[in-house]
């Protein structure tokens, strides 16, 4: 298939979105190309892309099992050298709360906890404006809001695994021997139900990521 005007217009909506819901992905690909196949047209994309050490891939939320997509880079970078609108104490905070999702057991860290980190920060930061920058990095889908818990948000997945494996050890990681997607609250009911694999167990009324660790 030869890359025109209606791949750019693709691309163009995903890097406005920041990340697009598949659903919402499909309605466009067929507007543009009467064909929902995405992944058909963000290969085409990608030949294009490689160049620039840039991919659109399709990402799955832990959470909701919702499948997104999105524009990420495929070398490493730091969201907190990029988002320039924070304050550092914002991006300070952020990295506080990654490494306690990777590093802990439940992949999740309750929102008291995060406020609390405001103390340890360098450089001042507010529990309010703490309160305000949550709730953007939700909004982002950076960080997922659960209960008053977060967990990985599908773009922090999505984009910034090249800086979590520089970063922190690679024992810490598991992946889906199904999808081979990283993933770090270990439930995702989407591949098993679509792949037709038998449950192993149950938890939290859901359905047990199985890992390869």
């Amino acid at each position: 298939m030869a890359y025109d005007n209606k791949h750019k217009a693709l691309l163009q909506q995903i890097i406005e979105k920041g990340v697009m819901l598949n659903e919402e992905a499909q309605r466009l690909t067929v507007k543009l190309f009467d064909n929902d196949n995405v992944l058909l047209f963000a290969n085409v994309l990608n030949s294009k892309l490689q160049t620039l050490n840039m991919e659109v891939k399709s990402v799955t939320c832990e959470l909701s099992g919702d499948k997104y997509w999105m524009l990420s880079s495929t070398v490493q970078y730091d969201v907190a050298k990029c988002q320039t609108e924070f304050s550092p104490g914002e991006l300070q905070l952020l990295r506080k709360i990654f490494t306690i999702i990777i590093e802990s057991d439940t992949g999740s860290v309750s929102s008291i906890n995060c406020l609390n980190l405001c103390s340890s920060l360098k450089s001042e930061l507010s529990i309010s404006n703490a309160q305000d920058f949550l709730t953007k990095m939700v909004e982002l889908k950076y960080l997922f809001l659960k209960d008053g818990i977060f967990f990985m948000g599908v773009r922090s997945i999505g984009e910034l695994m090249p800086y979590f494996r520089a970063y922190y050890e690679q024992d810490t990681f598991h992946t889906c021997f199904l999808c081979k997607q990283v993933i770090f609250h270990r439930i995702l009911a989407a591949c098993i139900i679509q792949r037709n694999v038998p449950i192993v167990s149950n938890r939290c009324q859901s359905v047990t990521h199985q890992i390869k660790i």
